[in-house]
């Protein structure tokens, strides 16, 4: 599962800036709503093979929706046994045409794993920050994420 946490600044109906939290929950709720969808039933997390993040099912981690990617643009550097990775990727929103081909940000972070000989992943943690912006909401986004408890697929989807 993945945590999400920062603060997105726009300008008010004053012309003020303003800032506000956001975090996980906000992707969820959307999820949710879009999908008829109880938001209590559902999770983000970070698929490490897909390198995105996405909506699930908290009960057996059934995919509901895409959130934002980090596979099409990355550079990571490995150590020589790659168990840390450190990772600069850039973020798209395969969800929104307007989005799915441009670069919104950026994510930066450590990644740490250790997989069995045949591959099987035993352990696993991705934490860093992240920046990105849609442009014509005028929003700009900035904060962490932090991978946690590892959500197996188990739905057969």
């Amino acid at each position: 599962m993945l945590t999400w946490r920062g603060t997105v600044y726009t300008r008010n109906a004053a012309g003020q800036i303003s800032a506000r939290s956001f975090s996980e929950k906000d992707f969820i709720n959307k999820a949710a709503q879009d999908n008829g969808i109880d938001p209590k039933q559902l999770v983000l997390v970070y698929r490490v093979d897909a390198r995105d993040t996405a909506v699930a099912w908290a009960a057996n981690g059934g995919f509901v929706a895409d959130v934002l990617q980090l596979q099409y643009i990355f550079t990571d550097v490995p150590n020589a046994t790659d168990t840390v990775v450190v990772r600069q990727a850039i973020l798209n929103d395969v969800n929104d045409p307007a989005h799915e081909n441009t670069p919104l940000g950026s994510a930066f972070g450590t990644e740490k794993a250790r997989r069995s000989a045949d591959g099987t992943l035993l352990s696993y943690s991705f934490k860093g920050n992240f920046q990105y912006a849609i442009p014509e909401a005028a929003t700009i986004y900035t904060g962490t994420f932090a991978t946690g408890k590892v959500l197996k697929d188990t739905s057969g989807n």
